[in-house]
């Protein structure tokens, strides 16, 4: 398999599991509770950004897409930060639909673990 094989593969996928995505973001509106149905819709967001960033990310890396250092660098930070927002927002999906009453409040220490994360990956560590 040639590079440019590997690559057409890897884009193919990508954007396959991002019409899943959608289609089950567009189909999903039977949640029973609205501020599950909410966070369904961001982590479900979370994840279309996680699969675009990788996919443009992956290009660039291939040399299909021009790219400059630093804009390889914010993607690579988008990347991993929404890899963080994705976890924490299925977190919150899971949660509200184990509660009977959801809460509204944001817990503060996971939200100040994602900023610290990207912090931290945009000066590489």
């Amino acid at each position: 398999m040639t590079v440019m094989q590997y690559e057409a593969l890897y884009l193919e996928i990508n954007l396959f599991c991002c019409i899943i995505v959608a289609v089950i973001m567009i189909r999903s509106n039977t949640a029973s509770q609205m501020k599950a149905q909410r966070v369904f819709l961001y982590s479900s967001i979370t994840v279309l950004l996680f699969f675009i960033t990788d996919t443009l990310c992956q290009l660039m890396l291939a040399g299909i897409i021009p790219y400059a250092a630093i804009s390889l660098l914010l993607l690579k930070s988008i990347y991993f930060l929404s890899s963080t927002l994705m976890c924490m927002s299925w977190f919150w999906y899971f949660d509200a639909l184990s509660r009977k009453e959801p809460s509204e409040k944001v817990p503060f220490h996971t939200l100040l673990l994602a900023i610290i994360q990207f912090i931290l990956n945009l000066f590489n560590f």
